[in-house]
């Protein structure tokens, strides 16, 4: 008899702990896709902000105190590069159906 009680607890307590496990996972995969996507959204911001740099033009300030802009042709090139970027970055978000996903590699 008490081996009987002793097996059906055991079975209870085996199969709350299994309910328990299976939770937990579910919740550290979670975290763990939240994570990725923090990375990924951090990463696409850094690129972004890189390639905005190189587009911005360099000012010297002379010496009879004129302002003048250097445009290089770095920053035409990173200009056009930026704008394929956002036009690929809107056909993928508009190919997804408009859900936010992070095309940097």
């Amino acid at each position: 008899m008490w081996r009987k009680d002793e097996y059906t607890h055991s079975n209870k307590s085996t199969s709350q702990s299994l309910k328990l496990l299976r939770k937990e996972t579910r919740l550290i995969q979670k975290i763990d896709t939240m994570q990725r996507d923090v990375r990924r959204k951090k990463q696409e911001e850094r690129f972004e902000n890189q390639v905005l740099s190189l587009t911005k033009p360099i000012t010297w300030k002379m010496s009879h105190g004129c302002d003048i802009e250097i445009h290089r042709p770095i920053m035409e090139y990173s200009k056009s590069l930026q704008s394929l970027y956002s036009l690929l970055l809107s056909c993928y978000e508009r190919e997804l159906g408009g859900k936010k996903r992070y095309i940097f590699m």
